[in-house]
């Protein structure tokens, strides 16, 4: 009985040992994520950032040179007028 009591003792120590190990890990990889954040600059503006001297772009004339049209769907109403037939 006592043994098993002894290697049950050991057991936890062991176990105590790694949770302390495990936690120190943690502490040391949240430190390194505060240190990178602190150490992160912005490369730019932010977009939604905008300065009050700056002026609107207004676009006055656009020149289309070509349309692309992948689908065209065209329907007509004859069959609601009563037409059912139409020749030339």
């Amino acid at each position: 009985m006592e043994n098993r009591l002894e290697l049950l003792e050991k057991e936890n120590s062991l176990l105590r040992d790694i949770i302390k190990n495990q936690y120190e890990q943690m502490n040391e990889f949240e430190n390194r994520i505060a240190q990178m954040e602190a150490s992160m600059q912005p490369i730019g503006p932010e977009p939604s950032q905008t300065r009050p001297d700056q002026q609107p772009i207004i676009i006055q004339k656009v020149n289309v040179e070509k349309i692309l049209l992948d689908k065209y769907e065209q329907t007509n109403n004859f069959g609601q007028l009563g037409i059912k037939e139409l020749s030339g």
